[in-house]
């Protein structure tokens, strides 16, 4: 019996160590444009490749990004913002206890414009000339009456 309790002792202090072993695995980073200029609010995506576990953050006003408590693996980071090109940097390898910098630069996109117009005619038929009208009960109540 005593075997079997130490077994379990050391099952839990050790799952308790694996859970704190990870707790400082990060990913950073700096985006900034064409002139390295800061671009605050840009929309960053980490995507852990193996699993498709998805981190999502958005920088701050220095341009800068945090993803904190990330799990061990091999990431792929997209980086979007209005009126830059999106870009991705693949195989970003995250280990234990490590913050890896990966940092952007986005260069200015170009300007897509689509307009999509839908119009339908109505439906005529032209199997025969008739001519007809769905008339509601409160149009036939509100008729006038010639003659009482």
């Amino acid at each position: 019996m005593r075997i079997r309790e130490a077994f379990v002792v050391g099952l839990l202090f050790a799952s308790g160590l694996c859970g704190q072993i990870a707790t400082t695995t990060s990913l950073v980073g700096t985006i900034t444009d064409a002139t390295g200029q800061v671009i605050p609010n840009a929309k960053v995506t980490a995507t852990e490749t193996s699993t498709d576990t998805v981190y999502n953050a958005t920088t701050n006003d220095l341009g800068y990004y945090s993803i904190d408590f990330v799990h061990i693996g091999t990431y792929r980071i997209t980086v979007t913002h209005a009126g830059f090109e999106t870009v991705i940097k693949t195989d970003v390898a995250v280990e234990i206890n490590q913050v890896v910098r990966t940092d952007f630069t986005l260069p200015v996109g170009t300007v897509n414009q689509s307009v999509t117009v839908e119009a339908r005619a109505p439906v005529i038929n032209t199997d025969d000339a008739t001519v007809s009208e769905i008339v509601a009960t409160r149009q036939v109540a509100d008729l006038p009456l010639n003659g009482r």
